[in-house]
């Protein structure tokens, strides 16, 4: 049977990693990585440097897709977070 692992990495510095989080990356094959454009990269970076500080068998790999972006201005919070939701299912 197929599991979707969702791995918070918490505050966002690779040594605050729990082991939870480190026991979580050590059983997947497959991380998804969403692309938030230009002014995001430095997450993208974070996240494999995680993986490859912490993951013992390399035997993994990156899917990066296109995450679009949140409306912004007129449009209500939760509207627009749902708006987001849905162009990502697409």
């Amino acid at each position: 049977m197929k599991k979707l692992l969702v791995i918070g990495i918490g505050a966002g510095n690779p040594d605050y990693i729990t082991m939870q989080a480190v026991k979580a990356l050590n059983q997947v094959d497959v991380f998804f990585l969403m692309d938030k454009g230009e002014s995001k990269d430095k997450l993208i970076d974070l996240r494999r440097e995680i993986c490859e500080r912490y993951i013992s068998d390399p035997d993994y790999r990156f899917v990066e897709a296109h995450s679009p972006e949140r409306e912004r201005g007129e449009v209500d919070y939760r509207t627009s977070v749902d708006d987001l939701n849905l162009a990502k299912q697409q």
